[in-house]
């Protein structure tokens, strides 16, 4: 059921000046140049599909031009790549872009995405269809997810204003990922996790109770917990993991290297480009993805060149491997058993292997 829309004036396509460098006077004849890359960093929204099909129909490699998207899960992690100079271009809507060029111009509309009308609203609020909301007025006092400091903020107030709200009835609480709030909305929690849960200090318990979704693939993250304690509890040293990893921010990747304080290949991207600025951000990014290619591929020596590449002694292959990388990759873990590595941990779909040297 609709509860409640507003129309705002549009969504809009940011692209830096980088966009502009190809761009030449009308008349000017054209001459021969190198293919221009564009780093697009996108959103789980409507707006970037038209970006996919012209990538996909090679509309954009007729002009000369290559594009790489970059998916992140929230507005702010798109903001954060942006404003660090690792993209290029973004959709946006019209109060975010401004605020980028508060101080100077930093960004440019170049192209509007999509238009709202009054029988085609931009936002709209949402409740979940198990819920006992059923009008506008039974949401008072109710938590409403939100991308807080983006139009979406402004917007939540703006609708339940115009329906005779008072600010103390409005009640919204920032769940910045898109999928995140998703599952908010449909629960007002994860799925699998009770009401009743504990009261601890401990930081690894919820895991025994909470669920994650990853690819829509749910995973059950008490599976992984195990796991993170039977390393803690049997591994010594700092030998090298190896364990999913993905260019999204703020996500379950990078969990036995977080929870075990062991070294892996390379944490999360753009903390890891924060944080050794001086080097080039290409540098990290060739890590991420040799980390992709390692569980995709299937060739036993490549995966040995890698793992002697980068000292790995441990290798992580649970739920959020097979969500991250499915595929026949995998499949050389089992093959490869007693060859390459042994397997020295199995619990269901988790498995840790410690590679032979």
């Amino acid at each position: 059921m609709k509860l409640a829309k507003m129309c705002i004036g549009s969504s809009v396509l940011g692209l830096l000046a980088v966009l502009l460098y190809g761009c030449q006077p009308v008349g000017t004849p054209a001459a021969p140049a190198e293919p221009v890359s564009l780093r697009i960093v996108v959103i789980p929204v409507i707006d970037t599909l038209p970006m996919y099909v012209a990538d996909q129909e090679g509309l954009f490699a007729k002009h000369g031009i290559k594009v790489e998207f970059i998916p992140v899960s929230s507005a702010p992690e798109r903001d954060q790549l942006i404003a660090a100079g690792q993209a290029d271009g973004m959709v946006n809507e019209a109060l975010s872009t401004a605020f980028f060029n508060k101080d100077q111009i930093q960004a440019q509309v170049v192209r509007y995405a999509r238009t709202a009308t009054s029988e085609n609203a931009l936002f709209t609020i949402l409740a979940a269809a198990q819920s006992d909301i059923q009008t506008v007025d039974d949401l008072k006092g109710v938590e409403i997810g939100i991308s807080q400091g983006t139009v979406i903020d402004y917007l939540t107030d703006r609708l339940l204003q115009a329906e005779g709200f008072n600010q103390d009835e409005i009640d919204t609480v920032a769940v910045p990922k898109i999928d995140d709030r998703m599952n908010y909305y449909e629960g007002n929690r994860l799925p699998g996790v009770s009401t009743d849960l504990p009261l601890t200090l401990d930081g690894m318990a919820y895991m025994q109770y909470g669920r994650y979704q990853e690819n829509a693939v749910d995973m059950d993250l008490s599976a992984d917990y195990r796991a993170i304690r039977w390393m803690q509890e049997n591994v010594s040293g700092s030998p090298v993991i190896v364990e999913a990893n993905s260019r999204n921010l703020y996500r379950w990747f990078s969990r036995f290297t977080i929870y075990t304080g062991l070294p892996g290949v390379v944490g999360w991207e753009w903390h890891q480009q924060q944080q050794r600025a001086l080097n080039p951000p290409e540098w990290v990014t060739r890590r991420v993805t040799e980390i992709e290619q390692f569980y995709l591929g299937t060739d036993g020596g490549a995966a040995s060149d890698f793992l002697e590449r980068y000292n790995v002694q441990f290798i992580i292959v649970g739920q959020l491997e097979r969500a991250a990388y499915p595929g026949v990759g995998l499949e050389k873990f089992p093959a490869f058993n007693g060859v390459l590595w042994r397997e020295v941990y199995r619990d269901g779909d988790t498995a840790i292997y410690e590679v032979i040297k």
